[in-house]
This record gives C-alpha cells, sequence and structure tokens, in this order.
C-alpha cells in the first residue's frame, strides 16, 4: 500500500514538472563559442549578447575560462568577464556590488582607468559617484602600496640574510621614505587605531631600539640622505667616519666636536658613521655608530649599529 502510494505521489509530480534534478540554466555555450568566430564583427555581437545577458552569463564564463588551456582563447573570455564584473560595480543589489568588488579589486589597479571612466559618467553627487569613487580609493591604495611591500619585503630579507651570516643581532633595514609616507594608514579597529607597520620602517630610533617615531628617533633614511633630524627640539648630528671597521671605533668624540657635525649625511656602501642622540630639554644624550652593509639608491638601506662609549 505505501508503495502505491509513493508511486501515485511521483506520477503527480512529474506530471507537474517537477524534477529531483535542478533546472537548467541558460545555455550560453554558442555565443562563448562565437568569441573565437574568425570574423571581428561576430565576435563583437557574441560579447555585446552576453554583456547584455549580465550576471547570468558570468558563471558559464568562468566554467568555460577555467577549463580551456588555450590563451588566446582564455583572454578572449576573460575581457567579457571584466567587463561583466565592471558592470556590476553599478548593480542595484548590494550583496552582488560588493561580490563585484571583491573581483574588480582582486584585478588590481590596472582597471583603474576603466573605474575611473565609469565614476566620471555619473553626476557628481550621486550614489554612483559615491560607489565608484570608493572603488577608485580601494584600487589607488592598492597601487600605492605594492612599491611599498616589494620594497620592504625585500629590505627585510635582506637583513634576515645578513643577521643569519654575520652573526650580529643589531641589523635593521631602512625603506626610503619617498615610498613610505604615501602609506602612512590608520584604522580604527574595534576601537584600536592599528597603523600601519610598513609605513614607519623609514625610521630607526637607536635610543629604544625600535621604529617608534618620536624625540629620540636618529635617523631616517629619505632619498638619499641619512636624516637625524625630525622634530622641533632635535639637536641630533651624524658624521661620516668613512669606510672604516665598525669595530675599530671604540670611542665616541667630545661633544664639542660633535656639535659641529651636521645634522644630514650621504649614505656609502661599507661606510661607518657616529650619530649622536641629543635632546638638551629632556636630558638625553646618548652616541651611536653604525655601518651601511647594502645599500640600493632611493630604495633601501641595511645597516648593523651599536652602542658607542662616551668620554667622561
Amino acid at each position: 500500500m505505501m508503495r502505491y502510494a509513493l508511486a501515485v505521489i511521483w506520477l503527480l509530480l512529474v506530471s507537474t514538472g517537477w524534477s529531483a534534478e535542478p533546472a537548467p540554466q541558460d545555455d550560453f555555450s554558442v555565443p562563448i563559442a562565437a568569441l573565437e568566430d574568425p570574423q571581428f564583427e561576430k565576435r563583437e555581437r557574441a560579447k555585446a549578447d552576453l554583456l547584455a545577458a549580465g550576471q547570468a552569463a558570468y558563471r558559464a564564463l568562468y566554467i568555460t575560462y577555467q577549463q580551456t588551456d588555450q590563451p588566446e582563447r582564455r583572454a578572449r573570455i576573460d575581457e567579457v568577464l571584466q567587463e561583466l564584473e565592471l558592470q556590476a560595480l553599478q548593480t542595484e543589489e548590494v550583496d552582488a556590488y560588493l561580490l563585484a568588488r571583491r573581483r574588480v579589486f582582486f584585478r588590481g589597479p590596472s582597471l583603474l582607468p576603466k573605474v575611473e571612466a565609469l565614476r566620471n559618467a555619473q553626476p557628481a553627487n550621486s550614489r554612483m559617484h559615491a560607489r565608484l569613487s570608493s572603488m577608485r580609493f580601494a584600487l589607488l591604495e592598492q597601487a600605492m602600496a605594492e612599491p611599498i611591500q616589494r620594497a620592504a619585503e625585500t629590505a627585510l630579507k635582506r637583513a634576515d640574510e645578513l643577521r643569519k651570516s654575520t652573526g650580529a643581532a643589531r641589523i635593521v633595514a631602512l625603506i626610503n621614505r619617498e615610498i613610505t609616507v604615501t602609506y602612512h594608514l590608520q584604522l580604527n579597529y574595534k576601537g584600536e587605531w592599528i597603523s600601519e607597520p610598513y609605513a614607519e620602517l623609514c625610521y630607526f630610533d637607536f635610543v629604544a631600539n625600535s621604529r617608534n617615531y618620536g624625540n629620540t628617533t636618529t635617523l631616517m633614511f629619505e632619498q638619499d640622505v641619512l636624516r637625524t633630524n625630525m622634530l622641533g627640539g632635535q639637536e641630533h648630528r651624524i658624521k661620516d667616519m668613512g669606510a672604516v671597521d665598525l669595530a675599530e671605533i671604540e670611542i665616541a668624540p667630545a661633544n664639542e666636536a660633535m656639535s659641529a657635525w651636521a645634522k644630514d649625511a650621504k649614505p656609502a656602501q661599507d661606510h661607518v658613521y657616529i650619530v649622536r642622540t641629543h635632546l638638551p630639554r629632556d636630558g638625553i644624550d646618548r652616541t651611536f655608530k653604525f655601518k651601511i652593509l647594502d645599500l640600493h639608491s632611493k630604495s633601501w638601506v641595511v645597516i648593523q649599529w651599536d652602542d658607542l662609549t662616551r668620554k667622561e
């Protein structure tokens, strides 16, 4: 009896159009194949049809893109995928927009000109103009971040290599401030202000042995200059001692002599420098020495440093 009842239910469902299989999606195989047509007009028509289909065509296109290993075919499909992603930036559905935003962000700054063109086509005070301005800002941030990421990773890796090869612990890398200055970002995350750590890599504080930017920050690498004074009240000084052994310099010169030194110095490979960290109002007066172990002009510098004994 039970089997009979189930059979009747099944026949009723089938007769009303229900199926255990998922409903078939729109078949975009013809326009996708037409993207490879030798005639330019047919290829452009196929592209227009796919763009008109919008996000309904995206999944089929993406699957085809993943399944093909032909570079030319992948390039043609990816061109349409890119246009669909840009199209979706202007959708009314917030979730669809956020998904498109992630996809565009994944492609990176190469899409910046197209995002700017879409933004400029919108009325200045419109919601879409604000949305596309936000997308433009994200891509600009990404474009500006990549140079500092590249410089920082290269310099920090080189510092690690030198620490291992020399056995010295006091080896640090400084990134050119002209690179880091564009990346001074702060985020308020759950009430806590978080700074981008790479942005501070142009500074070094010998007193605190840190990247802190404050009164005792004694060294900044900017373009091809080693600077020692960044804030009011600092009386820091620096002198290039030439290409000598770091261990040979054991005693700091007299205060009177150091007071006459310059505030900046030119970095040079294998040269040793003496720096005086002097804050009269805070009663801080310390002297340090460092040697340039590696130097990439206008990009980064790696130094080995140590305290320097003062004359009594």
